[in-house]
């Protein structure tokens, strides 16, 4: 999205492009985040909402948001797939309603591999 500010959204039905569509390299995997957005003010602009809504499609389309949920009292979480903290930067600050929004963004781990890890650290 080349522009950050609440007006710029594409046409409904033109995808924008993004420095995350660009193929990763070889080699690279994604990372999963958790990230939970949380309205500045209420969002109450159906204009915005339908922006939202478009946008998320988007995303799920292209592989970069493996699920998304509201959460009950207002705004939502997701996990996302990228290659970079940069892509995450892009899909989340500088998307079409970043600017209504605040982030919470965690990594996350595969669970086994996060209970392997902390068995491989307990006394013998």
């Amino acid at each position: 999205m080349a522009s950050s500010s609440p007006g710029a959204a594409g046409v409904r039905g033109v995808v924008p492009r993004l420095a995350a569509d660009r193929p990763a390299s070889p080699g690279v995997s994604l990372v999963k985040f958790l990230v939970t957005a949380t309205p500045i003010v209420p969002l109450t602009d159906h204009a915005v909402l339908d922006k939202l809504a478009d946008w998320m499609r988007e995303q799920q389309q292209a592989g970069r948001l493996a699920d998304a949920y509201g959460l009950v009292g207002g705004g939502g979480c997701s996990i996302m797939d990228v290659a970079s903290a940069e892509q995450l930067h892009e899909l989340t600050a500088l998307s079409p309603v970043g600017a209504y929004l605040t982030f919470d963004i965690k990594p996350l781990i595969e669970l086994d591999k996060s209970l392997g890890m902390g068995r491989a650290h307990l006394p013998g």
